[in-house]
């Protein structure tokens, strides 16, 4: 769930689900997935990530929360695992443009845009990014 949708459900106010939440949704998806790929390589996690992971796998509001500091910690601190660090780059990168995104539709009047070309060109560098990364991914990384 992205931090907008987590906001809007704290504050109580009407919840506006747009494509932006999607693509920030995606980076927890990744997150959850790199530290499951290193798990069941048996790579032991370091305390913070394995925290994250336990955060990641739970239903509760616990989930809320950290995911808010984990945005405020931006950039991610250098304290984590090699393995990990790997994909801090494209983790704070995507983080970011998440960030402008609702940035730009906070400062909308009440809704949230329904201009397809807005959703398009935040997913044309959503990908843009990914691309970049990925190239430069070392082909075994864990």
């Amino acid at each position: 769930m992205s931090i907008n949708l987590i906001n809007n459900l704290v504050r109580g106010g009407e919840i506006y689900h747009t494509p932006i939440d999607d693509l920030e949704s995606f980076v927890w998806v990744l997150l959850w997935a790199i530290f499951d790929t290193l798990t069941k390589n048996d790579i032991q996690l370091t305390r913070v990530e394995q925290d994250w992971f336990n955060c990641l796998r739970s239903n509760s509001f616990e989930v809320f929360r950290s995911k808010g500091v984990f945005i405020n910690d931006l950039p991610i601190p250098q304290n984590w695992s090699t393995r990990f660090l790997t994909f801090v780059p494209l983790l704070n990168e995507w983080l970011d443009l998440a960030a402008q995104a609702r940035l730009v539709i906070s400062k909308l009047d009440s809704s949230p845009s329904t201009d397809a070309q807005f959703y398009k060109d935040y997913y044309a560098q959503y990908l843009e990014i990914g691309v970049r990364y990925l190239d430069n991914l070392p082909e075994n990384w864990f």
